[in-house]
């Protein structure tokens, strides 16, 4: 049949996924931080936004950081999986994160368009005018940690402070809560409650010092 409209096959065919088109009116949820500490210098004051990310863009991040230490940093896949190249792994995924999450307050556009963005040349040739362009690891550090809290906020599932967990784990030994009260935790909080059981599992079947001490004989030798 003859398409009335003229309408190509190509414009159907590519159309976005019912899923996509149901989201399309949804809103990207977003927080505004002010830039806070002596760290930040002559940036403190200012106020940056920071948007919420889907599921993925996490996997795509650490992808982007992998691909910036090869290809960019001339870096091998065993130096970056080493003890020492682990933690520039790390700063970089965050780094490409932020890249993802930072936007104008105002407008909230987009304010970065790769990793450089973020960290600066590696040759430091955009800094020849004296004024810095990336941020320091420190920066870094207390955005992502500002994006965390953003992220940990909207979660349904509860983290909690290292004291909660110890009573968490000793309300579980005694039977005072249920085991299926677990599924209300984020997954760091339950491997914290994890390793707090398995402490106290460790200590209650240790032999104590003071009851194994050898006897000592009583009368004439």
């Amino acid at each position: 049949m003859t398409n009335p409209l003229g309408i190509g096959d190509e414009f159907v065919t590519q159309r976005p996924s019912g899923l996509r088109e149901m989201l399309f009116g949804a809103k990207v949820p977003h927080t505004l931080v002010v830039l806070e500490g002596e760290h930040w210098g002559a940036l403190a004051g200012q106020t940056l936004a920071i948007r919420s990310l889907p599921a993925g863009a996490q996997a795509q991040a650490l992808g982007a950081a992998i691909e910036w230490l090869t290809k960019t940093a001339k870096m091998t896949r065993e130096d970056i999986y080493s003890e020492a190249g682990d933690g520039t792994l790390d700063m970089l995924t965050r780094a490409a994160i932020l890249a993802r999450v930072l936007l104008d307050p105002k407008t909230l556009k987009p304010l970065c368009a790769s990793i450089t963005d973020v960290i600066g040349s590696l040759d430091l040739s955009d800094e020849e005018d004296g004024y810095r362009a990336g941020f320091t690891a420190y920066q870094i550090t207390w955005l992502f940690d500002e994006y965390d809290k953003f992220q940990r906020a909207r979660s349904p599932f509860r983290v909690i402070s290292a004291k909660e967990i110890e009573e968490v784990a000793d309300a579980l030994g005694k039977g005072v809560i249920p085991p299926t009260s677990l599924k209300s935790y984020a997954r760091p909080t339950l491997v914290d409650i994890a390793t707090a059981l398995v402490s106290r599992l460790t200590r209650q079947t240790t032999p104590s010092s003071s009851g194994t001490s050898s006897p000592t004989s009583s009368g004439d030798e």
